[in-house]
């Protein structure tokens, strides 16, 4: 624990010492107005990721002092799927071979309204309130077999509240903390076709979940590149 809280902040220290070398030394006010930015979160090792979680994260400014900033999380995946069974009865074996298909789709957004306050030195604090949305179908067909599907949504209120240090006109550094409010919805369906039975008999079974649940999200620290 004490390597890891050393190594977040010789982090820092460096990551302050890096952008103040490049920090603007001239007293023209900084213009956002009109302003698109593309964002990326700092992780150890000063790694570059997704900063909302989410495929591409950029913000838009209205003014200095007001912005819009959305997150999309898009991601497919589709395998191909063998199960091999063996069941051992009293007088006989059964061996069974299954093929199937298996898919999973993942759609999020989030839309956040960022009010800034008056900057000073280069400094501004700011504040903002949002919502997302998430998705997450899946669906299994092994042929002649069975189907499984799961249907995962949630819905959630974002409250956020930072710092963003303009170390140039068109670069940003900023570290921010969240919390939120969300609501979660699971349902689970299974399907089972004997394959062994003249009237094609079927097992089903269903079930649905869903409750609410308050959060907060750890600081975060950013990099903004405007354009």
């Amino acid at each position: 624990m004490l390597k890891k809280k050393f190594l977040i902040l010789v982090s820092i220290l460096l990551l302050t010492f890096t952008f103040n070398s490049f920090a603007q030394n001239d007293e023209v006010p900084i213009d956002l107005t009109g302003k698109w930015a593309l964002q990326f979160q700092i992780d150890r090792y000063f790694t570059l990721s997704d900063f909302q979680g989410g495929t591409i994260s950029s913000k838009y400014h209205f003014s200095n002092n007001s912005a819009v900033r959305f997150g999309v999380t898009l991601g497919y995946e589709a395998m191909d799927r063998e199960i091999y069974s063996k069941d051992i009865y009293t007088d006989t074996t059964l061996i069974e071979d299954y093929k199937g298909d298996l898919s999973s789709t993942t759609i999020r957004l989030a839309l956040q309204y960022l009010h800034y306050l008056e900057m000073n030195n280069s400094v501004s604090a700011f504040l903002g309130a949002g919502v997302n949305y998430a998705m997450t179908p899946r669906t299994e067909d092994i042929k002649e077999y069975r189907v499984e599907e799961v249907e995962h949504s949630s819905y959630g209120l974002d409250l956020v509240m930072g710092v963003e240090w303009f170390v140039r006109s068109n670069i940003g550094i900023h570290a921010e903390y969240g919390a939120g409010f969300g609501y979660s919805n699971s349902e689970y369906t299974y399907k089972r076709v004997s394959r062994y039975s003249d009237n094609n008999e079927m097992n089903s079974a269903y079930s649905k979940t869903s409750g609410f649940r308050l959060y907060e999200n750890r600081v975060k620290f950013g990099v903004s590149v405007y354009f």
